[in-house]
């Protein structure tokens, strides 16, 4: 292996680390469980932990299910959903967005453009090549690892990240 794919375990390994360490990865009483399940009809043949991670970051705002009743938890995570629980998880929920940070796929007016433009405004996320969005679009693994390096004031690890996926 050499030493760029080397550095590219780690830093994944790394970011992982600081996703199980931020506040409300904890493990919760085994009795939450029973109340994640009946939250969501997908999600009882989850481990009591995803559960009942599921049904705290859904109550912390982190992420919310879908108008089916499902969580849809074996489904890839849309761009959109990643920068709504970014943008609360590093406590930028209720600012003002910038109207100067436009998206061509995402209206102002548009469910998850607040969302999108603040995690634009944090660095938390990035735009697409176009100037779209792109809010249902799968999420990638080092996209989450530099949004949370940048929340976390860590830019040139970020930038690391970016130079050895880009």
């Amino acid at each position: 292996m050499n030493n760029k794919g080397f550095l590219k375990i780690i830093v994944i390994v790394f970011s992982l680390a600081l996703v199980l360490a931020l506040p409300g990865w904890g493990v919760c009483a085994a009795g939450e469980t029973e109340a994640a399940q009946g939250s969501f009809n997908d999600i009882g043949d989850q481990p009591a932990e995803i559960q009942v991670g599921i049904e705290y970051s859904c109550q912390q705002g982190y992420m919310q299910g879908y108008p089916d009743g499902g969580f849809h938890p074996v489904e890839l995570t849309a761009r959109i959903d990643c920068a709504q629980a970014l943008v609360v998880e590093f406590y930028h929920d209720g600012e003002e967005p910038d109207p100067s940070i436009t998206f061509a796929d995402l209206p102002s007016d548009g469910p998850g453009y607040v969302w999108a433009n603040l995690a634009v405004k944090h660095g938390l996320m990035d735009k697409l090549p176009d100037g779209s969005f792109g809010p249902q679009q799968p999420v990638l693994f080092e996209e989450v690892a530099m949004g949370i390096t940048a929340g976390l004031g860590m830019e040139d690890t970020a930038q690391k990240i970016n130079v050895l996926t880009g």
